[in-house]
């Protein structure tokens, strides 16, 4: 309940904060200091979690990435062109899940095929923090 209540406080000062970064300092490191605050909040709930997924953003496959686009997200072909393949690999390891995403609206389409109770998201602090505000307070 207590991380919810500092994740809504944190979403809802988000935007004037930001404006003074902008004016004042480098808004990427308030971007960096949200992301690491929320984290911390959820740790708890993350680790109680059994059906987890793992979501990287399509930006960290190979220019000329032979992988096709679906409702799910980009479907590896495991060429080894990129990370990615590897990243499979570790996610099954460990009892995940991983999608590649093109954006938000991938994420909400994989929710409703595949229901997960935690999710891993890897990308920049700028999009973390845009994926967090969205999922907080919903049931994944």
């Amino acid at each position: 309940m207590a991380c919810r209540l500092f994740s809504n406080v944190l979403d809802f000062f988000y935007l004037p904060i930001k404006y003074f970064f902008c004016k004042f300092s480098d808004p990427r490191i308030l971007d960096k200091w949200v992301v690491s605050l929320k984290n911390i909040a959820h740790a708890s709930d993350f680790s109680k979690t059994k059906n987890r997924i793992i979501v990287v953003p399509h930006c960290v496959r190979a220019l000329d990435c032979p992988a096709s686009s679906t409702i799910l997200g980009i479907q590896c072909r495991d060429c080894g062109k990129c990370i990615v393949s590897q990243l499979k690999q570790d996610a099954k390891k460990y009892g995940y899940d991983l999608y590649i995403t093109t954006g938000s609206s991938a994420i909400t389409n994989i929710l409703k095929n595949k229901p997960a109770d935690g999710m891993l998201g890897i990308a920049c602090d700028y999009e973390i923090n845009k994926g967090m505000c969205a999922l907080n307070g919903k049931k994944l």
